[in-house]
């Protein structure tokens, strides 16, 4: 079940509500990577792009991409991945959905947003191994096992042509 929204590139007013999104997920430890409102602003200005699905000018999920993955911050990431070409890959850093809104297809619809944005990419994302909602999920997407990393986690790939 869709829930009718807007996909639109995150601004500045967006951070506050990231933060929380995301924060959230982090408190309940499905999500590792705690976000500060000035780390985030930094974050987008420098190397990530942030989309967001907004319901009535409500925002109630991101996605966060690394679209040009050569930046120092993904080599740690893309060296254990041995056949990652750096003109086509693209990360996925992270996606959550607001509490109570998971299953009703905007994660779906903001990979799918994602897929047609950036074609002809090949797309990585990292999952923890134990957090078997985002594996189901990233699977359904069609995202396939590449490689196993530190802290329990697992480097996962989908094509988008």
């Amino acid at each position: 079940m869709h829930t009718t929204g807007l996909i639109r590139e995150a601004t500045e007013s967006d951070i506050s509500d990231i933060v929380r999104i995301n924060n959230h997920w982090v408190e309940k430890g499905d999500l590792k990577l705690k976000l500060e409102l000035s780390s985030l602003a930094e974050r987008m200005i420098e190397y990530e792009n942030y989309f967001v699905y907004e319901i009535e000018d409500k925002v109630v999920g991101y996605v966060s991409i690394v679209p040009n993955p050569q930046k120092e911050d993904s080599e740690w990431f893309l060296a254990r991945v041995n056949d990652y070409d750096p003109k086509t890959a693209l990360i996925i850093h992270q996606i959550a959905i607001e509490k109570g809104l998971q299953k009703r297809g905007i994660g779906h619809l903001l990979y799918s947003f994602i897929f047609e944005r950036y074609p002809n990419r090949m797309i990585y994302v990292a999952i923890e191994q134990s957090n078997n909602d985002s594996l189901e999920f990233h699977r359904k997407q069609g995202f396939t096992f590449v490689t196993n990393i530190e802290d329990n986690r697992g480097i996962y790939r989908k094509d988008s042509t």
